[in-house]
């Protein structure tokens, strides 16, 4: 990617980010870190900028991208997935991949082994196995839950 496209695409739109943050999203990130959840960031393109940018990078305790030379492909394909779920020190059993895409975010938990939840404002259909939750609040619910029912010994 030439500077002229880097700037104009990945830096200028850095301070606007934050007034575009999904609703509840920090409320999610700060729940999940009070209660030990170990929380990954995927993308096709490196996300830390962005993730800066939003105020939440004190939450990641891992960011993995496509781009990176040990992933090298993008989303549905799982390499990144597993990377990510690799550095975090989870079982498949243990991870939840969030995400706001079915096509791409449902397929990725779908084609590596585990559980996927989309949200999105709207109701969009996911593939088997994949939930949809509205928004964040829905998903700690539906997190919660799940951490519930972890048997003894195995950590989120």
């Amino acid at each position: 990617m030439s500077g002229c496209v880097r700037e104009w695409m990945d830096r200028i739109p850095l301070p606007a980010l934050a007034a575009a943050r999904y609703p509840g999203l920090e409320v999610f990130l700060q729940w999940a870190t009070a209660n030990r959840l170990r929380v990954a960031a995927l993308s096709d393109y490196n996300p830390a900028d962005k993730i800066a940018a939003l105020g939440l990078a004190r939450y990641f305790s891992a960011i993995v991208h496509a781009q990176e030379t040990d992933v090298g492909v993008f989303k549905p394909n799982p390499k990144g997935l597993k990377i990510a779920q690799r550095r975090l020190d989870a079982q498949s059993h243990e991870v939840l991949y969030i995400g706001d895409r079915p096509e791409v975010d449902g397929a990725t938990a779908v084609a590596g082994g585990v559980a996927g939840m989309i949200v999105s404002p709207k109701l969009v259909q996911c593939p088997p196995g994949v939930e949809w939750a509205s928004d964040w609040m829905q998903v700690r619910k539906l997190v919660e839950a799940r951490v519930m029912n972890i048997p003894r010994g195995v950590h989120a």
